[in-house]
């Protein structure tokens, strides 16, 4: 019998006026309308999924800034996911493989695309900030004696003009180390 573990992750993000780390002029970059769950056609990466573990990352998003959320392999640092969350709307992320995983973030508004010889960039144009995240997401099944327990989490962001508040154990990036 499989039974689901859920842990809980808070956080409240910090969303300022920041300036793009990228040199680029951002009058090169064109709009793009996102949904929650698509994932940016910029991005370049394969995508891991395991249909055998009914398992899930739960991000709600609340507050003044979209999100682009990174689901990163500890032991590869390889990107498993890629996903575009609008504010205020909740989206999971489904079958993730066994494994430990911690996030990069990307808050902002007006998402956009920029194509280039070197290929394609996507940033948020206003208000962007990039975090990367220390806490670890431990999705490997776990065996006991109430039989196997499936790891899900739950991740509550919420930005806030100008709040230093952050309850995410995060350290702030570049716009260029959130898209190694």
């Amino acid at each position: 019998m499989s039974k689901f573990t859920t842990a809980f992750l808070f956080v409240i993000g910090i969303l300022s006026s920041y300036s793009n780390c990228y040199s680029q002029d951002d009058s090169e970059f064109s709009p793009v309308s996102m949904q929650s769950g698509q994932t940016p056609a910029c991005c370049q990466f394969r995508q891991l999924s395991d249909s055998k573990l009914d398992n899930f990352l739960k991000v709600n998003v609340g507050g003044d800034a979209d999100v682009v959320l990174k689901l990163i392999s500890q032991s590869t640092d390889e990107c498993i996911r890629y996903v575009y969350i609008s504010k205020d709307d909740t989206y999971l992320i489904r079958n993730i493989p066994a494994g430990v995983y911690y996030v990069k973030i990307a808050f902002g508004n007006n998402w956009a695309e920029s194509k280039q010889q070197e290929g394609c960039i996507a940033k948020f144009l206003e208000n962007n900030v990039y975090q990367i995240g220390n806490d670890l997401l431990d999705f490997n099944p776990v065996e006991n004696y109430e039989g196997v327990q499936i790891p899900s989490y739950e991740l509550i962001l919420k930005t806030y003009s100008n709040n230093r508040l952050n309850e995410f154990n995060a350290e702030d990036i570049s716009e260029e180390e959130f898209n190694k």
